[in-house]
């Protein structure tokens, strides 16, 4: 009796410990609702339910970035639309200022409005802000830098990569008065200027001539311009431009230097500066629809009309008054022949070359110096001939009187000529060569060039990925009146007031294509939204398969884990009652 009241009890207090645990583990999943509430239920699905709770939560912040980067474009869209009305009212004031029928005294009026709009693009500029930082002062601009005073980079596009590009040798003038010219029957001005585009593009380090040069003639980091870069004046900027969205610009500076009458700085150092800056006096003659007649060698006459030329007579400092006046004997720089530069202003001599097109050969390449000689009243023509480059030259009469009653209008001023980096060659073999023929390293190659160090860091990047590097970089550029053009904005005159108009559909093109960027920019981040909401939704799904306890089937388990500790603790109680029971009998 005793063996059978032994045996039921372990049989029934068994039952009831193992269906009292699973009734436990139900009672705990249910309360709080996971699956996995300890790492001894499984190991592995917890380990991979926490990564991806972690990334969740990531992908949560992550969407509140993309929003708040949603906010920052439209805040900066929103005050370039109210600088787009600004520049339209700014071009109406223009059109109205440079009709005839008003007076000076008109415009001086119509000069207050525009001097109060040009003030407000300033301060929106310098105002606009999302959490404290500016917006549109260049403060998310792509950053950069040079290794010269006077080249100062403004601005780069998306499509730039970051290194360094070279120019080799860079030559600009500095003009202490705006020289103006002609071009398409309007006047523009300019302080700074390129002496030669041409000069300009031999001297940029390209693609084909960092692949061509030997090993270690540049730093590592050096990018080469595309071989397709085409190379421009705009205002005091200079231009580089090719496919792919590159698009680099720097603005030509000078520093304030003291000049003895010979040109030279009065603290030169010859030792220090291999190319000092040299100050001339120039007076420059405009000239439109200039006549030309040439007789070649076999007796054939040939004329040709130049639509509109600047002429530049050059005077050594010492040799002008203190009005500016050549004193008498002055000799002209260059023996007598005077620096001519074609009326688009930025001396690449296409518009001469398309109008000497008649009398050039016809395998010219491209036009690198012309001369006037006023003895003689001709033009001597320099040029590169296809395909080997090889030097041409000739001299063109003009028709008599032609200069003369052509003439347009002079200008004075202070020319200021910079020189910068030395001219590097690569031979057969690819060695740096100096202008001497003689070979140079590369510590002489780096700083003899002018370098355009691009970063490509400052943009505001935008962390919208839940790992790291998942960024989108929000890059605007400085807007203020400077960067647009607009500085300065004279109205005041008919002539002003009619260059004027072309300087704000300039700046109107400029910022609509910020703004074209910036809509692109908040386009992006809607779609990266939508692609983020969609990842956390299924991302949440999968953790919950993972850890998320299923209610029915749990309650199911615990349901019948509950009879059966109810029916084991009945069996226990029943094997209890047995002994007491026949105790009863023997009393």
């Amino acid at each position: 009796m005793r063996v059978n009241y032994n045996i039921s009890s372990i049989v029934a207090m068994n039952a009831l410990q193992n269906n009292d645990s699973r009734l436990s583990l139900s009672v705990k999943k249910l309360s709080s609702g996971y699956k996995i509430n300890t790492a001894k239920e499984n190991a592995a699905g917890l380990a991979i339910a926490r990564k991806m709770n972690a990334q969740i939560n990531n992908l949560k912040r992550a969407n509140d970035n993309a929003n708040d980067g949603l906010s920052v474009v439209s805040i900066a869209d929103g005050a370039m639309s109210e600088m787009h009305d600004i520049l339209q009212r700014m071009n109406e004031l223009a059109i109205q200022s440079a009709n005839g029928v008003n007076s000076d005294t008109d415009r001086a009026q119509i000069q207050k409005e525009i001097d109060q709009l040009v003030t407000e693009i300033d301060r929106i500029s310098e105002t606009t802000q999302y959490n404290a930082q500016n917006l549109l002062d260049g403060t998310f601009a792509y950053k950069g830098y040079t290794n010269s005073e006077n080249v100062r980079l403004k601005s780069y596009s998306d499509g730039v990569k970051s290194g360094t590009y070279l120019i080799d040798q860079l030559e600009y003038a500095y003009y202490d008065e705006e020289i103006t010219y002609e071009s398409g029957g309007t006047v523009h001005k300019e302080r700074y200027g390129v002496d030669n585009i041409d000069n300009v593009k031999d001297g940029i380090v390209k693609e084909s001539d960092i692949k061509k040069a030997k090993s270690g003639t540049y730093d590592d980091d050096v990018e080469g311009f595309p071989d397709d870069v085409r190379v421009s004046v705009d205002g005091d900027d200079l231009v580089f431009e090719a496919s792919g969205d590159f698009e680099v610009k720097v603005s030509l500076n000078t520093a304030t230097v003291a000049y003895q009458n010979s040109g030279l700085p009065v603290n030169y150092d010859s030792n220090n500066d291999v190319n000092p800056p040299k100050q001339t006096h120039v007076e420059t003659r405009r000239y439109k629809d200039i006549s030309i007649t040439y007789t070649d060698s076999n007796g054939h006459v040939t004329t040709c009309t130049i639509s509109d030329i600047s002429i530049f007579d050059e005077y050594n400092m010492a040799d002008v008054d203190e009005n500016g006046n050549p004193k008498p004997g002055a000799t002209k720089i260059n023996n007598g022949g005077n620096i001519v530069r074609a009326g688009n202003g930025n001396a690449s001599f296409d518009s001469l070359k398309e109008g000497l097109s008649t009398v050039l050969p016809q395998n010219v390449d491209h036009i690198t110096s012309v001369t006037y000689d006023s003895s003689s009243n001709s033009f001597t023509v320099e040029y590169n001939m296809k395909p080997d480059g090889t030097v041409g030259k000739i001299t063109l009469p003009v028709s008599a009187g032609s200069m003369e009653n052509s003439k347009y209008s002079t200008t004075k001023a202070t020319r200021t000529a910079y020189t910068i980096g030395r001219k590097t060659q690569l031979n057969a073999a690819g060695e740096p060569l100096d202008e001497n023929g003689n070979q140079i390293d590369k510590e002489t190659v780096m700083k003899n060039s002018v370098q355009l160090k691009l970063t490509g860091t400052g943009a505001m990047r935008v962390q919208v990925g839940a790992n790291q590097g998942q960024v989108i970089a929000i890059e605007i550029p400085a807007l203020s009146a400077v960067h647009l053009g607009i500085d300065g904005f004279d109205i005041t005159t008919e002539s002003t007031a009619t260059e004027a108009i072309d300087i704000v559909s300039r700046a109107i093109n400029q910022l609509s294509s910020v703004r074209a960027k910036i809509g692109a920019y908040s386009n992006r981040l809607e779609h990266t939204v939508a692609n983020l909401d969609t990842t956390e939704e299924k991302m949440t799904e999968a953790y919950s398969r993972i850890l998320d306890v299923d209610m029915a089937t749990e309650m199911t388990e615990y349901t019948t884990s509950q009879v059966l500790v109810q029916a084991a603790t009945a069996m226990l109680t029943q094997a209890n009652e047995r002994p007491q029971q026949v105790l009863q009998l023997l009393q």
